[in-house]
């Protein structure tokens, strides 16, 4: 069995933001929809039998959670690091913070929900700005590895430098970005962005990339979501050269695991609605997941998953580093129509500069 690389847990999923943009907005964000402290016990066990290096704690909010201080200790002491995903308001607060490294925190990865006191209250409905800048800068001052991270959007592209620039000068020293991501056909919606607006927005990231460098001292990374051909290949190259780019997902490679709240593995964090097994139901210990992993089932649902998006993508040279991009790019399009409007997109930049 190929080794496990990547490990989620959701914790909850109570959440004391909303943000417009959530993956997991159909959740409901439940109180009580809490990971049974037990249970949680029993998936760190079991996960100490695989050896992966970092347990990702994820929500939700899993600050919210009643037990984290428990859960990080009990990885700790399976000799495990844990990294917080988390908005970051609550380690506004020191001594919060300090008992969380107390019990064995690792990192943190503190998710940006804005650039401006208004920008925040809009997108989260929350007045939070100036609470996230105080946590930036307390978590910065601690002995934590930590990432502050922002999801661009075609909306937010022209101002992402500013959310940049001001986690730097609250002491992040590490930026990671992302773009969104719309999974929301899951969720028995139709609403997929404009194939324009991402391209463009594309656009903007590149041309704003030295100005980046310069406020990151080269210091990001970018999680590049969308299909590489619809990329400049010489800055994707310059990405690269720089380790500035992640261009795979653990689907791909099946070198993750990601559990709900109630044990159940999902295949991505994103992709809630579907679960593939579940802890306790159909493995409980290493020997019984590696049946369980190595079924044709399981088998089968991942060379799903990892099936390229078209037949062009098959002769590409890029296919085992792109993969088609997120997967959730081809739950609202189809690689021919996502190609045609790109070619038209390029015509109409060359229309413009005639």
């Amino acid at each position: 069995m190929k080794s496990i690389e990547h490990v989620w847990v959701t914790l909850n999923r109570q959440c004391n933001l909303r943000c417009r943009w959530c993956y997991a907005c159909s959740t409901g964000y439940y109180q009580a929809d809490n990971m049974p402290v037990k249970l949680a016990e029993k998936i760190i066990d079991f996960l100490s039998e695989l050896h992966p290096e970092y347990v990702a704690l994820i929500g939700g909010e899993p600050t919210c959670y009643p037990d984290l201080e428990h859960v990080i200790h009990r990885i700790y002491a399976h000799g495990m690091k844990s990294i917080l995903f988390t908005n970051g308001l609550a380690f506004c607060r020191q001594e919060y913070l300090d008992r969380l490294i107390s019990a064995g925190l690792y990192g943190v990865n503190l998710s940006m929900k804005g650039w401006s006191l208004e920008s925040y209250l809009q997108n989260t409905g929350v007045d939070g700005y100036g609470t996230m800048q105080k946590a930036i800068q307390n978590i910065a001052n601690s002995p934590l590895e930590s990432i502050v991270s922002f999801v661009i959007s075609p909306e937010n592209v022209d101002s992402y430098l500013v959310a940049v620039t001001d986690a730097c000068a609250w002491g992040a020293n590490y930026i990671y970005l992302s773009f969104e991501q719309n999974f929301s056909i899951l969720d028995g919606k139709q609403s997929p962005q404009e194939l324009s607006q991402i391209f463009h927005m594309i656009d903007c990231f590149m041309e704003s990339y030295e100005q980046l460098q310069r406020i990151t001292r080269g210091n990001f990374a970018l999680h590049q979501s969308f299909p590489l051909c619809i990329w400049d290949s010489k800055f994707i190259e310059k990405l690269r050269e720089n380790q500035q780019i992640f261009t795979s997902c653990q689907l791909l490679e099946r070198s993750g695991l990601v559990f709900d709240t109630s044990g159940a593995l999902l295949p991505c964090n994103s992709m809630y609605q579907v679960p593939i097994g579940k802890f306790g139901v159909d493995f409980t210990s290493k020997q019984d997941f590696e049946l369980f992993w190595n079924s044709s089932r399981i088998c089968k649902i991942y060379e799903h998953f990892a099936r390229l998006p078209s037949c062009i993508c098959e002769s590409c040279l890029e296919r085992t580093q792109c993969g088609g991009g997120c997967i959730a790019n081809w739950f609202d399009y189809h690689h021919e129509k996502w190609m045609g409007a790109y070619q038209e997109y390029q015509q109409h930049k060359i229309r413009i500069k005639q």
